[in-house]
C-alpha cells in the first residue's frame, strides 16, 4: 500500500521538477535572444553615432571653408574695385594733361596762322596745306587717344564682369554642397532620435515592474525638456544664423546698388566726355571729311552704354535672386520649427500612454481615483495639437504672404 501510494507522489514531484526545468530553459532562451538583440542594437547605435559625429565634423569644416571663401572673395572685390579706381584716375589724369597739351598746342597753330595772315602786306608765305595738315594730324592723334581709352576702359569692365560671375558661381556652389550635407545631417540625426526612442521603448515594454515603468516616465520626461532646451537652443541658433546670413545678404544688396551707381556714374562721365570732345571736333573741323569715323565712335559709345545697361540689369536680378533665397530660408526655418514641434506633440502623446499602461497593469483598484487626470491629459494634449495646428496654418500663411509678395 506504502509503495502504492508512493508512486503518484513522486510522479507528481518529477512533473514538477521537468516544468520547471523546462520553464527555466524558456527563459534561458528568451534572455539568450534579448541579450543578442540588445548587443545588435548597441552596435547599430555606436555606428549610427560615429557616422553621425562624422557628418558633425564634415558640417563644422565645410562651415569654416564657407567663411574663408566668403572672406577671401569680399576681400579680393575690393582690392579688384581699388585697382579699377586707381587706373581710372590714372586715365583721367592722362586725359586731361593730353587734353591740355592739345588746346595748347591748338593755340599756339592759331597763333602762328594768325601772324601769317597778318604778315601778308609784308610779303610772308602762307602755307595753307601744311597748316592743314598739322590741323588733322593733331585731330587725328586724339581721336586715337580717345578710342583707346574707351577700349581699355571697356575691357576693364568686362573682366571685371566676368570676375564677379565666376566668384559668384563658386559660391553658388559650396553653398549647394552645405546645404545637401546639412540634410543629410538632419536625417541621419532623426533616425538616430527614432532609434533611441524606440530601444528605450523596447525596453520599457521588456519590463513588467511598476518601478521600472516609472523610471523610464520619468526618463521620458527629462528627455523631453531636455529636448525641448535643445529645440529651444537650435532654433534660436537658427535664428542667429538666418538673422546673420539675411545681413550678409543686405550688405552684399547694398555693395551691388554702389556699384550700380558707381557704374552708372561712370557711364555718365564717359558720355560727358565723349560729348566735350564731339563738341571740340565738331567746332575745330573745317569740312565734313570725317563724318563717318564720327558716327562709328559714337556707335561704339552707345553700344557701351548698352552693355552698362545691362549690367546693372543683371545686377538687378541677382538682388531680385538675394531677396527670393532669404525668402527661402524662412521658409526652411519655421518648417524645421513645425516638425520639432510635431515630435515634441509625439513623446508626450507615448508618456500619456505609458501612464495609462502603468495605471491599468496596477490594477482596477486605482483606476477610479485616477480617470479624472487621464482626462485631463488627454484635454491638455488634444489644445496643444490644436493650439499646434493653429500655429502651423498661421505660420504657413505668413510665408504664402511672403513669397506673393516677392
Amino acid at each position: 500500500m506504502t509503495e502504492i501510494v508512493s508512486d503518484p507522489v513522486s510522479t507528481s514531484i518529477m512533473d514538477k521538477t521537468n516544468k520547471s526545468h523546462f520553464r527555466n530553459i524558456i527563459r534561458n532562451k528568451a534572455k539568450r535572444k534579448s541579450v543578442l538583440l540588445l548587443s545588435g542594437l548597441e552596435n547599430e547605435l555606436t555606428l549610427k553615432s560615429r557616422e553621425f559625429e562624422d557628418l558633425k565634423k564634415k558640417h563644422e569644416a565645410l562651415e569654416e571653408d564657407y567663411v574663408v571663401i566668403k572672406s577671401q572673395l569680399q576681400c579680393g572685390e575690393r582690392g579688384d574695385r581699388s585697382h579699377l579706381e586707381d587706373e581710372l584716375k590714372r586715365l583721367r589724369e592722362t586725359f586731361t594733361q593730353r587734353q591740355d597739351n592739345w588746346i595748347k598746342e591748338k593755340l599756339e597753330m592759331q597763333a602762328s596762322i594768325l601772324v601769317r595772315s597778318a604778315g601778308r602786306h609784308g610779303n610772308w608765305p602762307l602755307d595753307h596745306g601744311q597748316t592743314t595738315s598739322k590741323i588733322r594730324e593733331l585731330e587725328d592723334h586724339m581721336q586715337l587717344n580717345t578710342g583707346t581709352r574707351a577700349d581699355v576702359v571697356r575691357r576693364r569692365l568686362q573682366e571685371r564682369v566676368e570676375h564677379l560671375e565666376r566668384k559668384l558661381k563658386e559660391a553658388e556652389v559650396i553653398e549647394q554642397m552645405y546645404e545637401r550635407l546639412k540634410e543629410e545631417y538632419d536625417d541621419i540625426r532623426t533616425r538616430l532620435r527614432d532609434y533611441e526612442s524606440y530601444s528605450s521603448a523596447q525596453k520599457i515594454l521588456n519590463t513588467p515592474h511598476s518601478d521600472a515603468f516609472e523610471r523610464e516616465i520619468r526618463d521620458l520626461r527629462a528627455r523631453l525638456s531636455d529636448s525641448e532646451k535643445a529645440h529651444k537652443a537650435e532654433i534660436a541658433h537658427m535664428k542667429l544664423k538666418a538673422s546673420s546670413k539675411e545681413a550678409q545678404h543686405n550688405a552684399e544688396l547694398s555693395t551691388l546698388r554702389q556699384e550700380i551707381v558707381k557704374a552708372g556714374r561712370e557711364r555718365d562721365t564717359l558720355k560727358n566726355l565723349l560729348e566735350g570732345t564731339q563738341r571740340h571736333m565738331s567746332s575745330l573741323k573745317a569740312t565734313t571729311a570725317d563724318v563717318n569715323e564720327e558716327e562709328k565712335q559714337l556707335q561704339e559709345c552707345y553700344a557701351t552704354i548698352a552693355e552698362n545697361e545691362e549690367r546693372i540689369q543683371s545686377l538687378e536680378d541677382q538682388i531680385s535672386e538675394a531677396r527670393m533665397e532669404s525668402v527661402r530660408t524662412k521658409t526652411d526655418l519655421a518648417t524645421q520649427k513645425a516638425g520639432w514641434e510635431l515630435r515634441m506633440a509625439q513623446l508626450q502623446t507615448r508618456i500619456n500612454e505609458l501612464e495609462e499602461e502603468k495605471i491599468l497593469s496596477s490594477g482596477r483598484s486605482r483606476l477610479s481615483g485616477l480617470r479624472s487626470k487621464l482626462e485631463l491629459a488627454w484635454q491638455k494634449e488634444r489644445e496643444d495639437q490644436q493650439r499646434l495646428l493653429k500655429e502651423i496654418t498661421e505660420s504657413n500663411k505668413e510665408l504664402r504672404d511672403a513669397m506673393n509678395q516677392v
